[in-house]
């Protein structure tokens, strides 16, 4: 079931539900251009928020000082009431600013946030070498501490731990992606202990998405639609998202590769900037 096709048993939980889409490290709103849309189609209330920590902020400062506020206020402007309740669709480090929101800095934040589903995101660190880099040499110094926070031995990382805490109302969906990659020298690594070594999405290891004790499924696609940076335009990811926000519904991961849809098709970025001035 491709994303934008609501079944009518969810139409009523749906209608007007605010959705908050958050980005991840150095990113940006447009990731979510095609979820948007078919966000809206399914009668749910779309709220993409931008975010950036600022010269040398911490991850726990950037949550409680820039992100959560950036969330209020997009809430506002879409005209829902300071205590409203919505769901978090939130890719790659942004998932783990909203477990800490949730878990530590502001608990009262789990009887709002219905549900979380997190893309990609480094419960168990980034494990590809990509925090090195981001923590040492990204170009946009103000995220570099951000970047250094993606480590496995980064306090935050550690702090928050790969187990999804109990007494937690947010219903959680983690989805791991695991790109076809062959080029890239990284070692397949087996991050739950299972026996099974799996790839990486090009940014984060596939398990290292894993959260235990909460559901977890893996995406696999030929192409952009199947690596870090172009999941959030998967139409079949989008539709795993919000099938469990509205319905509960775990998705069942795909064993085989596939060839994903683009849910972002037809909707060049800059237009999409234009139209949303």
């Amino acid at each position: 079931m491709l994303s934008g096709t609501l079944l009518p048993s969810y139409a009523a939980a749906a209608e007007g539900r605010p959705v908050v889409y958050l980005h991840g490290f150095a990113s940006r709103t447009d990731i979510w251009r095609g979820a948007e849309v078919a966000a809206k189609e399914a009668g749910l209330d779309p709220i993409l928020v931008g975010w950036e920590p600022g010269e040398l902020r911490s991850a726990r400062a950037t949550a409680t000082e820039v992100l959560l506020p950036a969330i209020e206020a997009g809430l506002a402007a879409h005209g829902h009431p300071p205590d409203a309740s919505f769901d978090v669709v939130a890719h790659s480090m942004s998932g783990l600013l909203m477990r800490y929101l949730i878990e530590q800095a502001n608990p009262e934040l789990g009887d709002r946030v219905g549900a979380l589903v997190m893309i990609s995101t480094p419960h168990r660190g980034a494990r590809t070498g990509v925090a090195n880099w981001a923590c040492g040499i990204w170009k946009d110094r103000g995220w570099r501490a951000l970047g250094c926070e993606l480590k496995p031995t980064a306090d935050l990382v550690k702090s928050l731990g790969s187990t999804a805490p109990e007494g937690v109302a947010t219903r959680y969906l983690s989805i791991g992606v695991e790109s076809y990659e062959p080029f890239v020298p990284i070692p397949r690594w087996d991050g739950d202990g299972d026996g099974v070594a799996l790839g990486h999405d090009k940014a984060v290891m596939t398990e290292s998405a894993k959260l235990d004790g909460a559901p977890f499924a893996i995406w696999r696609a030929w192409g952009r639609r199947g690596d870090h940076f172009g999941v959030t335009c998967s139409a079949e990811v989008n539709a795993w998202a919000r099938d469990f926000l509205v319905s509960g519904t775990i998705p069942q991961a795909n064993p085989e590769r596939i060839f994903g849809t683009n849910v972002c098709a037809g909707m060049p970025k800059k237009v999409w900037r234009e139209a949303r001035e």
